[in-house]
């Protein structure tokens, strides 16, 4: 399973197609033969994901008890705008209207390829641009929450600091 890194800037054409960077394409799984599962993704945006990962995720929602209304809801959210394209020779994927919709992108408009660990967002610019915001900040916030420890060297030595 492979982790996806970088982004690109990207403009869709009359068929609502746009090309992946070839960065990413390279990492999918020659395997799948060029076929890749577009679903809802989280806050606004496309996701894209190579076939393995989504079964694994697939196998998750599924697990998913269907007498819980929440569970139930997620399913249906999950799969009802997932749709398997295929990468066409140019390198380019056509993203289905209901999905463009989700994520607020017009044909024709610019859209930012995002890099996610095991998958790739498609965005609308503004909409990530606007949800980033301060990611300056924020980054480094999130980077000294989730990775420093009480017991990690460098706490130590910030303790003794004054």
């Amino acid at each position: 399973m492979n982790s996806f890194t970088g982004k690109a800037e990207k403009s869709l054409d009359e068929k609502d197609r746009v090309v992946l960077p070839k960065e990413m394409r390279l990492l999918m799984d020659s395997t799948d033969e060029g076929r890749i599962m577009l679903a809802r993704g989280s806050e606004k945006c496309i996701a894209l994901y190579t076939l393995d990962v989504w079964k694994e995720k697939e196998k998750r929602v599924n697990a998913l008890d269907d007498t819980k209304r929440k569970h139930r809801k997620l399913k249906r959210l999950f799969f009802g705008d997932a749709k398997l394209e295929k990468i066409d020779s140019a390198g380019r994927i056509r993203l289905p209207r209901p999905l463009m919709e989700i994520a607020e992108i017009e044909p024709g408009q610019k859209v930012i390829i995002n890099s996610a660990g095991t998958l790739i967002e498609i965005w609308n610019a503004d909409s990530i641009s606007g949800y980033m915001g301060d990611s300056d900040t924020e980054f480094e916030d999130l980077q000294e929450e989730i990775f420093s420890s009480p017991d990690s060297p460098a706490s130590a030595d910030d303790e003794d600091e004054v």
